[in-house]
């Protein structure tokens, strides 16, 4: 069954080519991108490594490029800020730990 764009809706959403996709698929692409982004950087403290293949259908070498440095600036939070936002987000839940008190702002 054809859908409304005349392509299958899978075809539609795998074309890489984005002056041949509807406008409105297009928007849906970046809207989810942008999304995925926030969510990621609410979770890990940067945006998704996967944003640029979800807007473009491929990735270039500027998107191999914000992949390692999202994987570097990862590696970084998780290793040496996340101690402290989960001491905060312990203490605001309740679970009252004392190592909130004990380390240095």
């Amino acid at each position: 069954m054809k859908s409304l764009f005349g392509h299958e809706p899978y075809e539609e959403l795998d074309n890489s080519d984005l002056t041949s996709q509807n406008a409105l698929i297009v928007g849906f692409k970046r809207l989810w991108a942008d999304n995925g982004d926030s969510l990621s950087h609410h979770y890990t403290g940067t945006g998704s490594v996967i944003s640029q293949v979800t807007r473009v259908g491929k990735k270039g070498i500027f998107g191999i490029f914000d992949h390692y440095a999202k994987s570097l600036n990862r590696l970084y939070n998780g290793s040496f800020e996340d101690n402290l936002k989960q001491d905060c987000l312990d203490f605001l839940l309740g679970k009252n730990t004392t190592t909130i008190f004990n380390s240095k702002f």
